[in-house]
Protein backbone atom coordinates (compact mmCIF):
# COMPACT_ATOMS: atom_id res chain seq x y z
CA UNK A 1 0.00 0.00 0.00
CA UNK A 2 3.26 2.07 0.82
CA UNK A 3 4.72 2.01 -2.80
CA UNK A 4 1.12 2.46 -4.12
CA UNK A 5 0.77 5.80 -2.21
CA UNK A 6 4.51 6.88 -3.46
CA UNK A 7 3.73 5.89 -6.55
CA UNK A 8 0.28 8.05 -6.85
CA UNK A 9 2.41 10.89 -5.16
CA UNK A 10 5.38 10.52 -7.81
CA UNK A 11 2.10 10.97 -10.70
CA UNK A 12 0.69 13.80 -9.07
CA UNK A 13 4.13 15.89 -8.74
CA UNK A 14 4.81 14.70 -12.39
CA UNK A 15 1.72 16.07 -13.29
CA UNK A 16 1.82 19.22 -11.64
CA UNK A 17 5.50 19.70 -13.40
CA UNK A 18 4.10 19.21 -16.47
CA UNK A 19 0.96 21.48 -15.73
CA UNK A 20 3.70 23.97 -14.72
CA UNK A 21 5.64 23.80 -18.09
CA UNK A 22 2.93 24.14 -19.98
CA UNK A 23 1.90 27.35 -18.36
CA UNK A 24 5.10 28.39 -18.40
CA UNK A 25 4.88 28.99 -22.21
CA UNK A 26 1.88 30.26 -22.34
CA UNK A 27 2.98 33.09 -20.04
CA UNK A 28 6.01 33.22 -22.07
CA UNK A 29 4.35 33.30 -25.57
CA UNK A 30 2.18 36.30 -24.17
CA UNK A 31 5.55 38.02 -23.33
CA UNK A 32 6.99 37.86 -26.63
CA UNK A 33 3.85 38.11 -28.81
CA UNK A 34 4.42 40.87 -31.37
CA UNK A 35 2.65 44.44 -30.08
CA UNK A 36 1.26 44.76 -33.45
CA UNK A 37 -1.51 42.17 -32.39
CA UNK A 38 -4.95 43.01 -30.80
CA UNK A 39 -5.50 40.55 -28.13
CA UNK A 40 -8.09 39.96 -25.82
CA UNK A 41 -6.84 40.61 -22.44
CA UNK A 42 -9.05 37.24 -21.72
CA UNK A 43 -8.01 33.97 -23.62
CA UNK A 44 -10.66 31.31 -23.61
CA UNK A 45 -10.01 27.72 -24.55
CA UNK A 46 -12.24 25.29 -25.67
CA UNK A 47 -13.14 21.17 -24.37
CA UNK A 48 -10.68 20.05 -27.16
CA UNK A 49 -7.99 22.51 -26.55
CA UNK A 50 -8.14 21.46 -22.93
CA UNK A 51 -7.90 18.18 -23.84
CA UNK A 52 -5.08 18.60 -26.24
CA UNK A 53 -3.24 21.10 -23.66
CA UNK A 54 -3.64 18.60 -20.89
CA UNK A 55 -3.02 15.22 -23.05
CA UNK A 56 -6.56 13.61 -21.90
CA UNK A 57 -9.03 12.38 -24.30
CA UNK A 58 -11.94 15.16 -25.44
CA UNK A 59 -14.40 12.85 -23.43
CA UNK A 60 -12.18 13.46 -20.04
CA UNK A 61 -12.36 16.92 -20.92
CA UNK A 62 -15.84 17.33 -21.45
CA UNK A 63 -16.42 15.24 -18.33
CA UNK A 64 -14.38 17.80 -16.58
CA UNK A 65 -16.15 21.18 -18.22
CA UNK A 66 -19.36 19.37 -15.88
CA UNK A 67 -17.99 19.24 -12.82
CA UNK A 68 -19.67 22.01 -10.23
CA UNK A 69 -16.09 22.74 -9.21
CA UNK A 70 -14.79 23.61 -12.33
CA UNK A 71 -14.69 26.91 -13.76
CA UNK A 72 -16.15 27.36 -16.91
CA UNK A 73 -19.33 28.81 -18.96
CA UNK A 74 -21.12 27.77 -21.82
CA UNK A 75 -20.54 30.43 -24.62
CA UNK A 76 -22.72 29.91 -27.21
CA UNK A 77 -23.23 26.20 -27.89
CA UNK A 78 -19.64 25.41 -26.53
CA UNK A 79 -18.09 25.08 -22.73
CA UNK A 80 -15.39 27.69 -22.33
CA UNK A 81 -12.69 28.12 -19.71
CA UNK A 82 -10.96 31.11 -18.55
CA UNK A 83 -6.87 30.50 -19.38
CA UNK A 84 -6.06 31.80 -15.93
CA UNK A 85 -9.21 29.92 -14.14
CA UNK A 86 -7.86 26.65 -15.70
CA UNK A 87 -4.39 27.83 -13.94
CA UNK A 88 -6.44 28.82 -10.36
CA UNK A 89 -7.92 25.68 -10.42
CA UNK A 90 -4.92 23.36 -10.86
CA UNK A 91 -2.97 24.85 -8.65
CA UNK A 92 -4.66 23.38 -5.50
CA UNK A 93 -4.59 19.58 -5.78
CA UNK A 94 -7.47 17.88 -5.55
CA UNK A 95 -8.65 13.98 -5.66
CA UNK A 96 -10.92 11.70 -7.38
CA UNK A 97 -12.21 10.28 -4.17
CA UNK A 98 -12.30 13.57 -2.53
CA UNK A 99 -15.38 14.95 -5.04
CA UNK A 100 -18.45 13.32 -5.10
CA UNK A 101 -18.49 13.96 -8.70
CA UNK A 102 -16.04 12.15 -9.54
CA UNK A 103 -16.82 9.04 -7.01
CA UNK A 104 -20.10 8.93 -8.64
CA UNK A 105 -23.84 8.36 -7.52
CA UNK A 106 -23.41 5.34 -5.12
CA UNK A 107 -27.11 4.48 -3.96
CA UNK A 108 -27.85 2.01 -1.49
CA UNK A 109 -31.22 -0.13 -2.45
Amino acid sequence: MDNMNKYLNQLTDDFRKVLEQIFDCIEETKNTSDTALIQSPTNFLTVKEVANLMGMSEYQARKMFHDPEFPCCDYGKNLVVEDSALKHYFSKPRRKNESPYWRGNKKSN
